[in-house]
């Protein structure tokens, strides 16, 4: 039996994206044991979507944790590797793999490139004897739309709302749209009688007590739901508005009505599904006016 290994990292977009990706090389090869190897915060998503075997710990650390990777992936007698990943920690691993790789055959493919590169080693140490030839990636849409947590806390979820998704990682500040733009959006949604609901991590806990101060149609749900809860929240909200962060990525792939904010930076990473609007600033994000967002929204949900 194949033994597959698919390196992806992150972030959390783009460890979603690939999802669709994973789905039909696992249909490809129904009988292969897929593995992922990525951080460990992202193993929720890769046990939800079903298709793999297991998953191995890589969240990137120093010397110790990379030797630990390597040792790890070099025993486990993997015959097919996939990067998908496309980094320089990647690239180290096809290195260094190829020289302590135990005696046999194993492929690592370039998904970039569509190459496959065949090792054929003799000898347990040494670099072996390299073929290289194309191979075909057989790249999907991923959707999430079935995508189910535990649903703790759902019975918050008020029966017509907006979701909002106004944090981002701590790292990368200026891709909030700021929060006092996202109290006025509220405001309007409230004058037409529709709720809205936040979600987040504790890390955006100042963000979600903001929208809910002074607010009884806002419904603060940071910190409590789960990553795999977003797919489902998403589905039952009229439409949904989110900064340029993995949550806002997972709900666009439910084919729910989203509405991501991105400044000019951050182009390339927009939203990716069949009933999005991506709103790029020439700027910073905070140059995207309240009005720019509510002329999207507003039809979308006159009409749901």
């Amino acid at each position: 039996m194949k033994k597959t290994l698919i390196i992806k990292h992150g972030a959390l977009g783009d460890v979603a994206l690939a999802m669709g990706t994973l789905q039909a090389l696992h249909r490809e090869h129904p009988d292969a044991e897929l593995w992922l190897l990525t951080a460990r915060c992202f193993f929720p998503i890769a046990q939800a979507v079903g298709i793999f075997t297991g998953c191995m710990e890589d969240n990137r650390g120093g010397k110790v944790e990379t030797l630990r990777v390597l040792r790890g992936i070099a025993r486990s007698g993997f015959t097919d590797i996939y990067d998908f990943q496309q980094s320089q920690r990647a690239r180290l691993y096809r290195r260094v793999l190829r020289f302590i790789w135990p005696r046999g055959v194993y492929r690592w493919v370039d998904t970039k490139t569509q190459k496959l590169i065949t090792i054929t080693k003799k000898r347990s140490w040494g670099v072996g004897r390299a073929q290289v030839c194309p191979i075909h990636i057989p790249w999907e849409k991923t959707d999430l739309s079935t995508m189910h947590a535990d649903g703790k806390h759902f019975n918050l979820l008020p029966q017509r709302y907006v979701l909002f998704i106004p944090g981002c990682s701590a790292k990368h500040p200026y891709k909030r749209w700021p929060v006092e733009r996202y109290g006025e959006l509220a405001d309007r949604l409230g004058r037409l009688g529709l709720f809205v609901v936040v979600l987040g991590t504790r890390d955006e806990a100042a963000e979600g007590e903001a929208l809910a101060r002074g607010r009884d149609w806002v419904v603060n749900m940071v910190g409590l739901t789960a990553l795999n809860d977003v797919p489902q929240v998403a589905l039952r909200s009229l439409a949904v508005v989110g900064n340029d962060t993995g949550p806002s990525h997972m709900a666009a792939m439910t084919g729910r009505f989203t509405i991501g904010l991105f400044d000019q930076r951050n182009a390339r990473s927009v939203l990716r599904g069949d009933h999005v609007a991506n709103i790029i600033s020439s700027g910073g994000v905070e140059r995207i006016s309240v009005d720019e967002v509510w002329m999207r929204l507003l039809p979308e949900v006159q009409r749901a």
